[in-house]
């Protein structure tokens, strides 16, 4: 019995062909590889700018060397047309033009599919291309438009360019989004920053104008205070008792004009001077001497804590706060056998809280929001004053970066904070 003879070039030509078929995969491998490795570089040059035209170009520089083709071009949908960038136009500048209807790109726009175009022998804008391949560009809530590829080739793009297509059109679509939210963002800071100038001018015409306004207001009001002080030098023989009473009120009046109009000037100053720390235990001694009469009138006491942690901000404006909360303090102290006027400072985080705080007759629940509210007035006719003292305080408080409040309890009196910046 015989051994059967081992047919060795079979064998031979098998193993020859499985290794042929593997140097096969192994160049389509590398040569994917390569492809990927370029598609990485694209991304990093379209990636490192927002200028449309340098991201386009620089898409026309890499195509070459990622798919075969004659003609690469992106269209976006603008105004209901397609507009086009022709990408392999040369080095000059980039050709856009606008296109008329064309069912090829409609098709990728309503499906957000890819389409490959072999043999290709419709009419429209690859008429002159045996095969194409259009890529919808991703985009929210429909494709924001197409990367298209020609060539003269019936069967230039393969099932590999499709996808390289498609990363292409990602990385690209990635690069036009974020381009455009750069230049919206950089239009709403110019036109936010042309506002500001606006209103900066503005701003200085109106301080301009209210100086002027006050001083105007003051010198004719001083006329009157002053010949109202001349009346009062004479014998109320001479013009009889309500004569005396007239010429009383008027000086009243000029006098109580005269600190309305100071009053509005405070809500419009600014201070060209930058901010600084300021010592508000100095600040409050000096609140204290302006008001010590009216307080031993009244018999008000007035403490003051130790300890004092200073604000950052403008010491005249940090003393004209402290100034209105105290004044109003005492203009609402009511009828306590005791009354008193406390003022406290305490570090919070990055600000410092500030309180005067008031046995008086307090603020009824329904005036709280309106206390800061220029004109209000928590008593209207009760007491003396014009209502704009609460209103510089909140006014001046949020221009030195901190804000005012309240807290009260009808008849028991109200505690006015306002909080600043500590460094």
């Amino acid at each position: 019995m015989g051994v059967e003879p081992i047919s060795v070039a079979s064998g031979d030509l098998d193993y020859e062909q499985l290794l042929a078929r593997t140097r096969q995969q192994m160049f389509q491998i590398q040569a994917l590889s390569a492809r990927l490795a370029r598609i990485n570089d694209l991304t990093a040059a379209i990636s490192s700018t927002f200028d449309l035209d340098i991201i386009l170009h620089r898409v026309g520089e890499h195509v070459p060397n990622l798919i075969t083709c004659a003609h690469c071009s992106l269209t976006l949908l603008e105004d209901g047309g397609w507009k086009q960038w022709l990408l392999l136009a040369g080095d000059g500048d980039l050709q856009s033009v606008l296109l008329g209807d064309e069912p090829a790109l409609n098709y990728s726009m309503e499906t957000g599919s890819a389409r490959l175009v072999n043999q290709n022998r419709a009419p429209g804008l690859f008429a002159e291309y045996a095969s194409y391949l259009i890529v919808p560009l991703p985009g929210e809530p429909r494709p924001a438009g197409t990367l298209n590829f020609a060539e003269k080739d019936p069967q230039a793009f393969s099932i590999e360019d499709v996808q390289i297509a498609r990363l292409i059109a990602f990385q690209l679509g990635a690069a036009l989004r974020n381009a455009d939210r750069y230049h919206e963002l950089r239009r709403t800071q110019e036109a936010l920053s042309r506002h500001a100038e606006e209103l900066e001018a503005r701003n200085q015409e109106l301080d301009a104008y209210n100086q002027i306004i006050a001083h105007d207001l003051k010198a004719p009001l001083n006329a009157v205070y002053g010949y109202a002080s001349l009346l009062s030098l004479f014998s109320p023989e001479e013009y009889g008792e309500s004569g005396a009473q007239y010429v009383k009120q008027i000086m009243d009046s000029a006098q109580q004009m005269n600190s309305m109009i100071q009053q509005l000037l405070w809500l419009a100053q600014t201070p060209d001077a930058p901010m600084q720390q300021v010592d508000v235990s100095a600040v409050l001694d000096r609140v204290a001497l302006r008001f010590e009469h009216q307080l031993a009138a009244r018999s008000i006491r007035l403490e003051i804590a130790r300890d004092i942690p200073p604000a950052i901000g403008h010491e005249a404006w940090i003393e004209e706060m402290f100034a209105n909360l105290v004044g109003n303090a005492i203009k609402y102290m009511g009828n306590d056998p005791n009354p008193l006027v406390q003022v406290r400072g305490v570090r919070q985080g990055a600000f410092n809280r500030y309180e005067v705080q008031d046995n008086g007759i307090g603020i009824e629940p329904e005036h709280l929001k309106s206390v800061f509210q220029m004109f209000a007035r928590v008593t209207p006719g009760a007491v003396e004053g014009h209502g704009l003292g609460l209103s510089i305080v909140a006014r001046l408080a949020k221009k030195l970066g901190g804000e005012a409040g309240v807290e009260s309890t009808p008849g028991r009196g109200s505690t006015f904070w306002i909080s600043l910046p500590a460094e």
